[in-house]
């Protein structure tokens, strides 16, 4: 028999967010900033390799090229999750994110292994750092140019919790502590000759493990995965509310991008009308919408006892 345990604790506190129109808006403007912002440090980054030759900001380069594609990727699924279904996507347009996310992860893993592969042979070879000044100043620019990015993403995501943005966010969190420490290698390259080397490939063994790890959240929501046990802890902590469900199976989850879909047969009362089902049902769907706030919902009324055998979750 299926049990489900809630580890889970309370929501955090919504006081803060907007309504609908602001929240899209504000989501789509972090998109957009965040697009402009990583054109700007990819130019930056791609002048300050040519003229150090240092393999640390080469690193940084590809790392910024994937910050640049994750940001494209994630405006246009904003502007695509945002669109409501049509005749052709009953489901909505959200594993078209999911399509997208694999397709740049798996190039992305590529261009880490090649970065990787590049730094070694550099190594090998002997490159040297020049122009170890000019290249520290461009990199304090980026610096500045992710700092402010990372205060605009704070702001929207205190207001609308996106986990589009929160991802993002965080990705240019790491950027911020990376470029910090290019700027300190190239200070320090002229004394610790591998400095440099070695944080460009600590940079592009990050790049690797981050996209892998995006390729297999893709690949959870492509084949339609079950949900965690956390979250499906949560459904049946929602469902457990409710005196008037007797019994309750066949509860289905999946994902497509940020949305989850639901669904669950409920038993109730054979001698309900289907108005009062209704109703309780709505309140249900409200319920479990408290945790799963962009969710499509199922739920299918069974007479109490009318069906056996079922895999029955414990209430």
């Amino acid at each position: 028999m299926g049990n489900f345990h809630n580890h889970f604790g309370g929501d955090k506190n919504q006081s803060n967010l907007i309504d609908n129109e602001k929240h899209n808006n504000l989501i789509r403007y972090a998109s957009y900033s965040s697009v402009l912002a990583a054109l700007i440090i990819v130019g930056l980054k791609f002048y300050g390799w040519a003229i150090t030759n240092s393999s640390s900001f080469f690193t940084s380069l590809i790392d910024s090229l994937l910050d640049i594609t994750t940001s494209l990727v994630n405006m246009v699924a904003i502007r695509f999750s945002l669109a409501p279904p049509d005749n052709n996507h009953r489901f909505g347009h959200e594993k078209i994110q999911d399509l997208a996310v694999f397709a740049q992860s798996s190039f992305f893993m590529g261009a880490g292994f090649f970065a990787f592969i590049q730094v070694i042979r550099d190594s090998y070879h002997g490159q040297s750092i020049s122009n170890h000044g000019e290249g520290m100043f461009i990199m304090a620019l980026v610096s500045i140019v992710t700092f402010a990015l990372l205060g605009f993403q704070t702001y929207v995501l205190k207001k609308t919790q996106s986990k589009i943005i929160s991802v993002d966010r965080f990705h240019y969190i790491f950027d911020f502590l990376t470029n910090l420490s290019v700027i300190l290698c190239l200070y320090i390259s002229e004394t610790y000759v591998y400095a440099d080397s070695i944080l460009g490939v600590l940079i592009s063994i990050f790049i690797v493990t981050g996209a892998f790890k995006f390729v297999k959240y893709s690949i959870k929501n492509l084949i339609d995965q079950e949900c965690d046990d956390e979250e499906k802890a949560k459904i049946v902590a929602a469902l457990k509310t409710f005196s008037e469900i007797k019994g309750a199976h066949g509860l289905k989850t999946r994902r497509a991008a940020e949305k989850y879909f639901i669904q669950v047969h409920l038993e109730m009362d054979s001698n309900m009308t289907l108005i009062e089902a209704h109703e309780i049902t709505d309140k249900i769907s409200d319920k479990i919408k408290e945790s799963f706030k962009n969710s499509e919902i199922i739920i299918h009324q069974d007479p109490y006892g009318f069906e056996e055998d079922k895999e029955y979750i414990v209430l």
